[in-house]
């Protein structure tokens, strides 16, 4: 590193620094010291009067990518290739890591169309909102004392709801983040949760063996549902509303009347547990899946089993109606196929073969040309659901680590598909969120990020970047997410060659792996 005067041109000083080379450095406020990132993974600060090093900051496994310091001086934050962002003491040398993701694993997922959001809920506890178009974390809901396992949006997207393993059911504002109501009642954990079409009612499935219906307004449950003699996994109510579907352990579909809360019919037939019950489009129909390797289809008004598809060799993980209703898709997790059924005539129109991995779950894009599909493994396929073809696929297992230990194909487990744009939503055990969209250029298809959530997002609160020359609009977007602001807290005009070191650094978030990708 070379220390040079501007005014006269001449080198002042010649310091050697990281044994590996070294990658980015910035001057303090101040313009007394100098802070370095190397190749070696370490942060060194150095006195600019003396070139003696300060302190040589150790923790990072990799490449020092950026070194920023606080608007005061008294801090440093670095990113590395390691996917830290790490906070050290100008005074001590001493650090601390900054994280805004889960940290748990991700257990569901919903989008917001009216609010451009996604909410995410975690084995931590805790539920978080983040702006769908930046990414930006914009609040994190906290009340629960186990594991939150399933959410959902209200009708009108100002309400979310959730269930959770302390056996008690929250209702949220959106907007404040408070916990208007705690819906207690149930003595086992509660493992499903989901609005009415009206927004008027919440049903919510236990492993006390019962559902439950809940007055929004008035906090009161309506009705309790006793009839499954084992768990009861999901619940969910038909697109008109009077009529609520639940599935358990005990092999059965029961249909409940949403009015009276009498049990219109039980749905037998499976052999084994069902884990997972969706209505038509129209309302008209009900598929469930077991791990009778079948998918069944009924009538959703007499009760009756119309189809049974038969031909997935393990168990059925997954199945989802095409946007026309016309189509069922159906995946197993042990054959690794997908299958795609015809609702009229219960043939089976498609098999789709080639994932290596076990299949976890599906979905159309909003079209109904075209199906994703997900492995446990990170695996990802695009189809052609007229043709068969997959048209795009991507295996995780090639790109590098998320961290030292694990990969990206451990952690990609749940997502859905955004109703308004062609986008994926997915989470997973490391607590991560990430936005995915489906583009086409010229007849071909690929799958590229939006934005992440990492264990490595940036805080630079307070950290002031008026004057700052080289940073674009995105550039100040991404900073004032993060804290930053463009009005000085302290003087910094006419301190423009310690700002264009703080720019240099700065400029490289939009390329770096923790920014975010419009």
């Amino acid at each position: 590193m070379e220390l040079w005067n501007l005014e006269t041109n001449l080198l002042v000083r010649k310091i050697l620094v990281h044994d590996l080379g070294n990658r980015v450095m910035a001057y303090s406020p101040q313009g007394d010291l100098i802070a370095s990132g190397g190749y070696d993974g370490r942060v060194q600060l150095w006195d600019v009067e003396t070139g003696e090093c300060r302190h040589t900051m150790v923790g990072h496994t990799e490449v020092v990518r950026s070194v920023l310091f606080s608007p005061n001086g008294d801090h440093i934050a670095s990113v590395s290739d390691d996917k830290t962002v790490r906070l050290w003491s100008v005074g001590s040398g001493a650090s601390r890591e900054t994280s805004n993701r889960h940290n748990d694993s991700v257990s569901s997922l919903q989008y917001s169309s009216k609010r451009k959001q996604i909410a995410s809920c975690s084995n931590d506890s805790t539920i978080r909102l983040w702006n769908a178009e930046t990414g930006a974390c914009c609040r994190t809901l906290t009340g629960h004392s186990g594991y939150v396992g399933y959410i959902s949006y209200s009708p009108s997207e100002d309400q979310l709801v959730s269930s959770s393993h302390d056996t008690t059911v929250r209702l949220w504002d959106v907007e404040s983040g408070v916990c208007r109501r705690i819906f207690t009642g149930h003595t086992g954990k509660v493992f499903a949760v989901a609005f009415s079409p009206q927004g008027s009612q919440i049903a919510s499935a236990s492993m006390d063996k019962t559902v439950r219906l809940w007055s929004v307004e008035t906090g009161d449950c309506q009705h309790v549902l006793d009839g499954h003699i084992d768990t009861v996994w999901a619940v969910t109510y038909s697109p008109q509303g009077h009529q609520v579907a639940s599935c358990g352990r005990d092999g059965t579909v029961k249909l409940w009347d949403v009015e009276t809360g009498g049990c219109q019919h039980t749905l037998a037939g499976h052999s084994n547990s069902i884990e997972r019950v969706v209505y038509s489009p129209n309302g008209e129909q009900i598929a469930s899946t077991c791990s009778d390797w079948t998918v069944r289809l009924w009538n959703a008004k007499t009760g009756l089993c119309s189809n049974i598809f038969i031909g997935h060799q393990y168990s059925v993980t997954s199945v989802v109606y095409s946007p026309r209703g016309d189509q069922v898709a159906s995946a197993s997790r042990d054959d690794k196929t997908i299958r795609i059924w015809d609702t009229v005539s219960g043939e089976c129109c498609r098999t789709l073969i080639g994932h290596e991995k076990g299949i976890f779950v599906i979905s159309y894009l909003r079209s109904g040309n075209y199906l994703f599909s997900w492995s446990y493994q990170g695996e990802s396929r695009l189809w052609d659901v007229e043709t068969g073809i997959c048209v795009w696929t991507l295996n995780y297992g090639v790109l590098p680590s998320w961290d030292n230990s694990t990969t990206l194909t451990r952690f990609c487990f749940f997502w859905i598909m955004s109703p308004d744009v062609d986008s994926i939503i997915t989470g997973g055990p490391d607590g991560s969120v990430i936005v995915w969209e489906v583009v086409e250029a010229g007849g071909q298809y690929r799958v590229q990020t939006r934005w992440r959530s990492t264990n490595g997002q940036l805080d630079v609160t307070d950290v002031c970047v008026q004057d700052v020359q080289g940073l674009s609009d995105l550039n100040m977007r991404l900073l004032e997410q993060r804290g930053a602001k463009r009005d000085p807290n302290i003087p910094l005009r006419g301190a423009t060659k310690r700002l264009m070191s703080i720019a240099s650094v700065i400029s490289r978030f939009e390329s770096s792996s923790f920014s975010l990708t419009a």
